[in-house]
Protein backbone atom coordinates (compact mmCIF):
# COMPACT_ATOMS: atom_id res chain seq x y z
CA UNK A 1 0.00 0.00 0.00
CA UNK A 2 1.59 3.39 -1.13
CA UNK A 3 -0.43 6.84 -0.11
CA UNK A 4 0.85 10.23 -1.77
CA UNK A 5 2.31 12.44 0.77
CA UNK A 6 2.98 15.40 -1.67
CA UNK A 7 0.23 16.93 -0.68
CA UNK A 8 1.42 17.90 3.20
CA UNK A 9 5.26 17.72 1.87
CA UNK A 10 5.21 21.25 2.59
CA UNK A 11 2.96 21.93 5.36
CA UNK A 12 4.06 21.30 8.41
CA UNK A 13 0.74 19.76 10.42
CA UNK A 14 -0.63 18.70 7.38
CA UNK A 15 -2.52 15.71 7.88
CA UNK A 16 -3.75 13.18 4.84
CA UNK A 17 -6.16 10.59 5.36
CA UNK A 18 -5.81 7.21 3.57
CA UNK A 19 -8.19 3.62 3.69
CA UNK A 20 -7.36 0.64 1.43
CA UNK A 21 -6.58 -3.12 1.81
CA UNK A 22 -3.30 -4.39 1.67
CA UNK A 23 -3.22 -8.17 0.19
CA UNK A 24 -1.38 -10.59 3.05
CA UNK A 25 0.09 -12.81 0.17
CA UNK A 26 3.48 -12.66 1.84
CA UNK A 27 2.01 -14.50 5.21
CA UNK A 28 -1.39 -15.82 3.36
CA UNK A 29 -0.92 -19.97 5.11
CA UNK A 30 1.49 -19.90 7.80
CA UNK A 31 1.08 -24.01 7.76
CA UNK A 32 3.62 -24.10 10.78
CA UNK A 33 0.61 -22.52 12.99
CA UNK A 34 -1.95 -23.88 11.34
CA UNK A 35 -3.12 -20.19 9.79
CA UNK A 36 -4.75 -18.67 6.74
CA UNK A 37 -5.75 -15.27 6.43
CA UNK A 38 -9.07 -15.17 4.79
CA UNK A 39 -9.88 -11.41 4.36
CA UNK A 40 -7.06 -8.82 3.07
CA UNK A 41 -5.96 -6.22 5.72
CA UNK A 42 -8.33 -3.47 6.16
CA UNK A 43 -6.24 -0.42 6.79
CA UNK A 44 -7.39 3.23 7.71
CA UNK A 45 -5.52 5.65 9.30
CA UNK A 46 -3.66 9.56 8.71
CA UNK A 47 -0.25 10.86 8.34
CA UNK A 48 0.47 13.86 9.57
CA UNK A 49 3.86 15.94 8.99
CA UNK A 50 5.43 16.53 12.17
CA UNK A 51 8.15 18.96 10.56
CA UNK A 52 11.43 16.68 11.30
CA UNK A 53 9.15 13.57 9.25
CA UNK A 54 5.83 11.30 8.84
CA UNK A 55 4.06 10.17 11.56
CA UNK A 56 1.73 7.16 10.41
CA UNK A 57 -1.28 6.32 12.71
CA UNK A 58 -3.35 3.34 11.70
CA UNK A 59 -5.79 0.69 12.50
CA UNK A 60 -5.34 -2.65 11.60
CA UNK A 61 -8.27 -5.46 11.09
CA UNK A 62 -8.37 -9.06 8.98
CA UNK A 63 -10.16 -12.31 9.08
CA UNK A 64 -8.12 -15.83 10.01
CA UNK A 65 -8.90 -19.05 10.29
CA UNK A 66 -6.62 -21.33 12.73
CA UNK A 67 -6.87 -24.37 15.22
CA UNK A 68 -7.50 -24.21 18.28
CA UNK A 69 -4.43 -25.49 20.58
CA UNK A 70 -6.24 -26.29 23.27
CA UNK A 71 -8.91 -28.92 21.23
CA UNK A 72 -7.66 -28.68 17.76
CA UNK A 73 -11.14 -27.46 16.30
CA UNK A 74 -10.55 -24.96 13.45
CA UNK A 75 -11.93 -21.41 14.45
CA UNK A 76 -12.40 -18.35 12.80
CA UNK A 77 -11.31 -15.22 14.21
CA UNK A 78 -10.66 -10.94 13.62
CA UNK A 79 -7.48 -9.63 14.57
CA UNK A 80 -7.41 -5.78 15.09
CA UNK A 81 -4.20 -4.16 15.58
CA UNK A 82 -2.75 -0.31 15.81
CA UNK A 83 0.01 0.80 13.60
CA UNK A 84 2.47 3.42 14.46
CA UNK A 85 5.30 4.30 12.65
CA UNK A 86 7.74 7.18 12.08
CA UNK A 87 9.22 8.26 8.70
CA UNK A 88 11.88 10.97 8.59
CA UNK A 89 13.36 12.59 5.42
CA UNK A 90 16.32 11.34 3.71
CA UNK A 91 18.57 14.23 4.58
CA UNK A 92 17.66 14.46 8.49
CA UNK A 93 19.44 12.50 10.86
CA UNK A 94 18.10 9.48 11.61
CA UNK A 95 17.07 7.68 14.55
CA UNK A 96 17.08 3.65 14.84
CA UNK A 97 13.33 3.77 14.76
CA UNK A 98 12.79 5.52 12.15
CA UNK A 99 12.47 4.72 8.51
CA UNK A 100 13.80 7.02 5.55
CA UNK A 101 11.43 8.53 3.42
CA UNK A 102 12.82 8.21 -0.57
CA UNK A 103 10.17 10.27 -2.98
CA UNK A 104 6.94 11.35 -2.86
CA UNK A 105 5.06 8.51 -1.57
CA UNK A 106 5.21 6.03 1.69
CA UNK A 107 5.69 2.20 0.73
CA UNK A 108 3.50 0.90 4.10
CA UNK A 109 3.09 -2.34 2.78
CA UNK A 110 6.19 -4.64 5.02
CA UNK A 111 5.55 -2.57 8.08
CA UNK A 112 1.90 -3.60 8.06
CA UNK A 113 2.81 -7.10 7.41
CA UNK A 114 5.28 -7.01 10.17
CA UNK A 115 2.68 -5.30 12.29
CA UNK A 116 0.20 -8.26 11.32
CA UNK A 117 2.73 -10.88 12.58
CA UNK A 118 3.74 -9.08 15.63
CA UNK A 119 -0.23 -8.66 16.47
CA UNK A 120 -1.18 -12.89 16.14
CA UNK A 121 -1.67 -14.64 19.53
CA UNK A 122 0.81 -16.32 20.98
CA UNK A 123 -1.72 -19.24 20.81
CA UNK A 124 -4.73 -19.86 19.38
CA UNK A 125 -7.76 -20.24 21.31
CA UNK A 126 -11.22 -20.69 19.89
CA UNK A 127 -13.03 -19.01 23.15
CA UNK A 128 -12.08 -18.43 26.95
CA UNK A 129 -13.62 -21.13 28.24
CA UNK A 130 -12.30 -23.83 26.07
CA UNK A 131 -11.52 -26.88 28.14
CA UNK A 132 -9.38 -29.18 25.80
CA UNK A 133 -8.93 -32.46 26.10
CA UNK A 134 -8.45 -34.53 29.13
CA UNK A 135 -4.96 -35.00 29.76
CA UNK A 136 -5.53 -39.27 30.79
CA UNK A 137 -8.01 -40.53 28.22
CA UNK A 138 -8.08 -38.04 25.50
CA UNK A 139 -11.89 -36.99 25.51
CA UNK A 140 -12.63 -33.52 23.92
CA UNK A 141 -13.71 -31.76 27.32
CA UNK A 142 -16.15 -29.42 25.40
CA UNK A 143 -18.19 -31.82 23.93
CA UNK A 144 -17.88 -34.42 26.79
CA UNK A 145 -16.90 -35.34 30.27
CA UNK A 146 -15.08 -38.32 30.92
CA UNK A 147 -14.38 -40.29 34.59
CA UNK A 148 -10.80 -39.85 34.59
CA UNK A 149 -9.66 -38.76 38.37
CA UNK A 150 -7.38 -35.74 38.13
CA UNK A 151 -4.39 -37.13 40.55
CA UNK A 152 -1.72 -34.39 39.69
CA UNK A 153 1.22 -35.91 40.62
CA UNK A 154 4.79 -34.98 39.72
CA UNK A 155 6.55 -38.04 37.81
CA UNK A 156 9.78 -37.31 39.76
CA UNK A 157 8.01 -38.73 42.75
CA UNK A 158 5.71 -41.62 41.57
CA UNK A 159 7.83 -43.97 42.74
CA UNK A 160 7.58 -42.70 46.05
CA UNK A 161 4.16 -43.19 46.29
CA UNK A 162 4.80 -46.77 45.89
CA UNK A 163 6.26 -46.64 49.58
CA UNK A 164 3.07 -44.83 51.72
CA UNK A 165 1.35 -47.10 53.77
CA UNK A 166 -2.01 -47.05 52.40
CA UNK A 167 -3.53 -48.19 55.65
CA UNK A 168 -4.48 -45.95 58.22
CA UNK A 169 -2.84 -45.27 61.68
CA UNK A 170 -4.97 -45.29 64.65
Amino acid sequence: MKVNINPIRDVRGGIVTFEGKQDLDAIKQIEELGLEFLTPLDVKGKITNTGEGFLVEAELSCQYQSSCNRCLECFTSTLEADFKEEYVCKDADTEDNCTVIKGDYLDLTEPLVEQVILSLPMKFICKEECRGFCSSCGANLNETECSCVDEPINPQFEKLKSLLNTKEVD
